[in-house]
């Protein structure tokens, strides 16, 4: 078991209605899928994040899949698609329904390179730590506690350092470093909560 099924961002990717989309970033270098969840929103901004390090292919699944516990975040390496799916690289999508659906097939490998996996968990820690902020900027922060501009723009230098970057630690004190922006604010206070970093 890897050190991100520790965590506390950790989910399995389930959604709780069967009914509900679900889907997968399929990465067709490793042909494995690195992360699923019916959050789309979550797997496009990850998928961005990931461009400066590999390809990966935004997919939709086959709720039966999940109902069957065939494949979650913690096995989902162990899979991939099945072969006849028409994928058109670099697509963008205007509804969920226009994304390509799949069939999954067991892998007859294990995928030992997990570098890639371990990255795309550390971005989703910060993905959810700043989409958290983001949401109270905007429907909280702006009226009621004076917020700054600068805080969304500390917000576009936080993606740049998930973008560019490629060592955790170096990154998140990337992050600390950028945080000085806006000391004292109650962005800086909700991401250091967020990150249970100490104060």
């Amino acid at each position: 078991m890897t050190s991100f099924t520790n965590s506390n961002f950790f989910d399995y990717g389930y959604p709780d209605d069967p009914k509900t989309p679900w889907f997968g970033l399929w990465c067709p270098i490793l042909d494995c899928f690195l992360m699923v969840s019916f959050d789309l929103s979550l797997l496009e901004k990850l998928q961005m994040l990931m461009s400066s390090k590999t390809i990966l292919q935004l997919v939709r699944l086959d709720p039966i899949t999940y109902e069957n516990n065939q494949i979650d975040n913690e096995c989902c390496y162990h899979w991939t698609i099945e072969l006849g799916i028409d994928i058109k690289f670099n697509s963008t999508y205007k509804n969920y329904k226009e994304i390509p659906k799949c069939q999954i097939t067991q892998r007859n490998t294990d995928v030992k390179d997990l570098k890639l996996r371990e990255w795309i968990w550390f971005l989703h820690k910060w993905v959810r730590i700043t989409r958290g902020v983001d949401n109270r900027i905007e429907n909280f922060l702006q009226d009621v506690l004076n917020y700054e501009k600068t805080e969304t723009h500390v917000i576009s230098k936080i993606y740049k350092e998930l973008l560019l970057g490629d060592d955790s630690q170096i990154v998140e004190n990337n992050i600390a470093s950028v945080l000085q922006e806006i000391k004292d604010t109650h962005t800086y206070k909700a991401i250091y909560k967020e990150a249970q970093w100490k104060l």
